[in-house]
Formats: structure tokens, sequence, C-alpha cells
């Protein structure tokens, strides 16, 4: 019983020298930093009272296990070797306080550390290779900095680490083959460097990802399709880097996107058509690409309160949006249909979009403007529309422009060819009208080539076009606009 009651009173007395000795080694540091000592000298008062911006936590043993140092003028300093020596010390952080110099490489061998925040200093060199001893650091957040040099290979070998936010110094070269011992995490902010190179594989091994930054760097080469292993990825920043090649159709798998930007690359092809399986996207940006179209399913981001297309150079026609959009960018090639833009934009008008009109007028104002007796009649107006009082038994694909199909002797006469079909004119009414109803081309078709009668796009939630016109091809297939709506090109048009 006495020699319990000895260790506890030993246990006791050495917990109060640590505590001590802890808050002398904090008494050197406020000395060497010209900062007031707010507590008795020899005690272990320096675990109270403290106030922001200095922060001091201590444990039951009235260890120091956190301190907090934020926004002092301590331009004329570096960060002290003296907190290097608490051994308990579970969070350092010593934000905007304009420190200079290294790195102490010494920090390292506080293996307590969890948490380490250097950020917004002006801190030079590099990231200590030694930084793999912290193996229970959860947190590095060295941002705005001076730093240079690479991305540390060991610092992919910190299996417990969950934010690594490096952005905003001058840190160069390729990312690490260690990145996928990373299996906790969570946050990944390299942005404004001078990172280059592809992505290695390893980066798509970073599944638990929910937060991901790479923008302003000089990455080059394509996306993997393995993108859309990041299931649980919130935001998607790879704005202003070297990127080029279409995007992976798996990027529909990050279901629980709301943020996704990758203005500023050389991306190209269609935008993919399942975007609209990310149903909680709020933010679109990809601007100044080289993206040839928009699916129509953008329409279904119900979420979706920002987009910019702009400074594609290739896409024009027709966007549709969903009613939350407040804030549309685009080109003047763009018309808008659909959403709430509180910007200035170019509204779509008539059934069909402009850019189809306008191709299928000037098809057909280069055609014979002739009937069969020599007599001049006026050229098809698929902008204005026609007489559409038909039957649905008897409609045919010139029906979704405003005309009816011919009847009777009016379809024995072609006075004009596009790329849908064949059309007549009806003199009596004065009224174009397509050659052969939609259903007996059909069925003329599928005769022919043993189909059915569906299209691809069923599946994909579009239904299948009357007409041929094609708007836009996408690896899906090509796409058409009929009354407003995107549909499929149908198998018995010829669109190659």
């Amino acid at each position: 019983m006495l020699f319990k009651t000895l260790l506890l009173a030993g246990i006791t007395i050495l917990g109060s020298y640590a505590a001590v000795n802890d808050c002398n080694i904090l008494k050197d540091i406020f000395t060497e930093y010209n900062l007031e000592v707010y507590w008795k000298l020899d005690s272990n008062e320096c675990c109270r009272d403290s106030e922001y911006p200095v922060l001091i936590e201590c444990n039951q043993n009235s260890q120091i296990t956190k301190i907090h140092i934020e926004n002092l003028y301590l331009e004329k300093y570096s960060i002290s070797e003296k907190f290097c020596n608490f051994n308990a010390l579970i969070s350092l952080e010593l934000i905007n306080n304009g420190f200079k110099g290294n790195i102490p490489s010494c920090i390292t061998s506080v293996t307590s550390l969890e948490y380490l925040n250097l950020s917004s200093n002006a801190l030079t060199g590099t990231i200590p290779e030694s930084i793999e001893n912290l193996k229970n650091l959860k947190e590095l957040q060295l941002s705005k900095n001076q730093l240079t040099g690479e991305f540390p290979e060991a610092l992919g070998n910190i299996g417990s680490i969950t934010d690594i936010h490096i952005d905003s110094n001058q840190l160069s070269g390729s990312l690490p083959h260690s990145l996928d011992n990373l299996l906790s995490i969570k946050s990944f902010d390299i942005s404004n460097n001078q990172f280059s190179g592809e992505l290695p594989e390893e980066f798509y091994n970073m599944y638990t990802l929910e937060h991901v930054y790479i923008n302003n760097n000089a990455f080059t080469g394509q996306l993997d399709s393995d993108i859309g292993v990041f299931s649980s990825l919130l935001e998607l920043d790879f704005t202003n880097n070297k990127f080029e090649g279409k995007i992976p159709s798996n990027i529909s798998k990050l279901q629980n996107l709301e943020w996704l930007s990758l203005a500023g690359n050389k991306f190209t092809g269609d935008f993919p058509t399942r975007i609209s399986k990310i149903q909680y996207l709020g933010y679109l940006d990809i601007s100044n690409n080289n993206f040839s179209s928009i699916p129509t399913s953008i329409e279904n981001l119900n979420y979706l309160g920002y987009i910019d297309i702009s400074k594609n150079k290739n896409l024009s026609g027709e966007l549709r949006l969903g009613k939350e959009v407040e804030t549309c960018i685009m080109d003047s090639s763009i018309c808008v249909k659909g959403g709430a833009c509180k910007n200035k934009v170019n509204k779509c008008s008539g059934n069909v979009s402009q850019a189809v009109a306008n191709d299928i007028s000037e098809n057909l104002n280069n055609l014979s403007n002739q009937d069969t007796a020599g007599n001049a009649i006026d050229t098809v107006d698929t902008t204005s529309g026609g007489n559409t009082d038909v039957s649905e038994e008897d409609k045919c694909w010139a029906s979704i422009y405003g005309y009816p199909c011919c009847e009777g002797e009016t379809k024995n006469n072609v006075y004009a060819n596009d790329i849908n079909g064949q059309w007549g004119f009806d003199f009596t009414t004065s009224t174009w009208c397509g050659i052969a109803p939609n259903k007996e081309t059909v069925n003329s078709y599928n005769k022919k080539n043993g189909d059915n009668d569906e299209c691809w796009s069923l599946e994909l939630g579009y239904y299948c076009c009357v007409g041929c016109y094609v708007q836009s091809v996408t690896e899906e297939g090509s796409w058409g606009v009929e009354h407003n709506q995107w549909c499929g090109i149908p198998y018995y048009c010829n669109t190659q």
C-alpha cells in the first residue's frame, strides 16, 4: 500500500513537473517573440485564461496539447525550434504571423501531432521528407507560403491523414505514386502551384476524397475513366491546367458532386449526356475549352444555379436550362431556353432552335422554287410553320416544323429535298407538305432492314425523333430537337 502511495505521488510530481516544464518552454518562446507572459513563472498556469489570438489547451496533467497563435506581426522571426520540445502536443497552429525561414525539421519528431497548420506565413524551403514520422497526423495545412520543391513521396505514406492543403506555394514536379497509401483522405488541395505531368493512376485510388482542388497548375494528359470512383466527391476543381481529350462518361458516377469546374483546359468533344445523373450539381464551369455540344439533359439538373460555357468556339445553338439556374454565362452563339438567368442572355424563340431552322431554310432555298408547270412558288419557311391540322395517324416528319403530310395527288410530285426527306406542294391551300407519313417511311425501312421501330435513345429516357435532322452527335448517338425536346435520331435515318 505504501509502495502504491509513493508511486502515485511520484506520478503526480512528474506530471506537475512536466506541466511546469511545458509552461516554461512556452515562456521561452513568448520571450523570444517579445510577447507578454500572462502566467506566473514556474507554474502550470499557462493552461488557464488564454485569449485569442493566443490559445493554449492542456490535458488533465496540465501538459500543453494545443498551441494556437494567429494574426500577430512576427515577420522578423522564424518558427522556433522550441516548439519541438512539447511531448504531448496534438495541435500546432501558427497562422498568418509572417514567419519566415524553413519549416524546422525537428517538428517531425513531435510524433503526437495530429494537426499542423503553418498557413499564411512567408515560409521558404521544402516540405521535410521526414514528415512521414508524424504517423498520427490527420491535417496538414501549409497554404499560402513560399515553399518550393516537390510533393514529398513520404507525405503519401501517412495513412492517417484526412486533409492535405499545400496550395498557393511554388511547389513543382509531378505527383508521387505513394498517393494510393492515403486511405483516409477527404480533402486534397494543391492548387496555385507549378505541378505538372499527368495524374498518376494512384490519384484515382484516393476514392475517399470529398474535396479536390488541383486548379492553376500545369497538369497534362487526359482524364482517366476511373474518375467515376470518387463516389463521395462534393467539389472538383481542375481549372486552368493543360488537360485535353474527351470527358469520360463515367463522370456521371459522381452522384454526390455539387461543384464542378473544368474551365481553362483543352477538353474536346461532346460533354457527357449523362450529366443529369449528377443530381445535386449546383455549379458548373466548363468555359474556355473546345467542347462541341452540351446535352439537353442539363435541363434536368434541378439544383443547378450557375453555369458558364463561354469561350468554347465550337458551341452554338440552343441551351435548355432548368428553372433554378440564375447565373448563365455564354457566348452570343448560344441561345437559352428556360432558366431564370439574371444576367443578359440570348433567349431562344420559336418551336425549333434557330440553328436548326436556319440550316433547313438554307437547304430548301438552294433547291428549285418552281412547280411542274414552271411556275414560281414560295420557298418552305420552317421558322413560321404551316397548316398543322392533320391527324396523329398521318403525321410525318414535316409536322415537327408545322407542316402536314402530303395527301392524294400532292404525294406524286416532289418539289424540294432536304436532309429530312421530300417536300410536296398543295396548290389548293398554297402549303408545303411532307411526302410519305412517318409511319410509312419507318415501316418501309424496317421491312428492308429487319429492325424494330424503336431507337437507342429510349433507354436513356429520350423519345425517338420523327425527322432525321441531326442537331448534335455524342458518344451515345445522333440527336435532334423536336417540339422543344431533345430526341434520338431513329434507325431508319441515314446519318452516316
